[in-house]
């Protein structure tokens, strides 16, 4: 499968291109963990309706990378819901939605949390909503780094959650690193400007397994897990 994600100032568009492959696309990099998949004919030309299937009007701005799983597609925005001007910051609710992957109708959208989001939690070009989430198949992990991890079935009903804090970035960059996950673990690199760490939680419940502390400045790099 090949898609197109871009982001307008309040919208964010999900180009479904006609020419589909069967494989589900479930993280960052790809079920590779290579940006690859193993065989396909993707188109390699589109327009506004040349080799588009559909197309759909997203709330916020999302740089999450769309998660694809059989019949659905996931997607993590950042949606502006009130501004008070300068002495109240912004709210937003971060929020995921599932559509169709046929149709790119909306089956169902889930706010997981309003606030108001962390100073320098993304940079100017980019939105609250950079890190991306992760299926196993049964169970949806939605990532948003400063403002929460969270396990989701993918009918929407949360499972479970957790906050690491806040995280402070350099040079107001912003964050981007996503989780991974390594058969019953779910992994989180936690480098910033502060106490940086890397930490496994168990994905069914949410437990913390295990937390090593590291000396590392701000990264943004994805756990990357190989067998040695």
């Amino acid at each position: 499968m090949r898609y197109f994600v871009s982001a307008a100032s309040l919208l964010a568009f999900i180009v479904l291109l006609t020419d589909v492959c069967a494989a589900d696309w479930p993280r960052w990099r790809g079920p590779n963990d290579n940006g690859l998949i193993d065989s396909g004919n993707p188109p390699i030309e589109w327009s506004e309706t040349k080799n588009v299937r559909w197309k759909a009007a997203v709330p916020g701005l999302g740089h999450a990378t769309p998660i694809v799983w059989g019949d659905r597609i996931f997607l993590q925005t950042a949606v502006k819901v009130q501004n008070e001007g300068v002495i109240t910051d912004a709210v937003y609710h971060f929020r995921v939605y599932a559509l169709d992957r046929k149709t790119g109708k909306t089956l169902w959208e889930k706010t997981l949390r309003e606030s108001s989001p962390a100073d320098d939690s993304h940079h100017e070009t980019a939105s609250y909503a950079s890190s991306s989430g992760l299926t196993d198949g049964e169970t949806l992990f939605a990532y948003f780094g400063s403002h929460g991890l969270y396990a989701l079935d993918l009918d929407g009903n949360l499972k479970w959650e957790v906050d690491f804090g806040d995280m402070r970035t350099a040079r107001s960059f912003g964050e981007g690193s996503s989780p991974a996950l390594h058969g019953d673990k779910l992994i989180v690199n936690w480098d910033h400007e502060g106490d940086s760490f890397i930490v496994a939680l168990d994905k069914t419940t949410g437990k913390e397994l295990w937390r090593q502390s590291r000396d590392e400045g701000t990264t943004w790099g994805t756990p990357y897990i190989l067998t040695h």
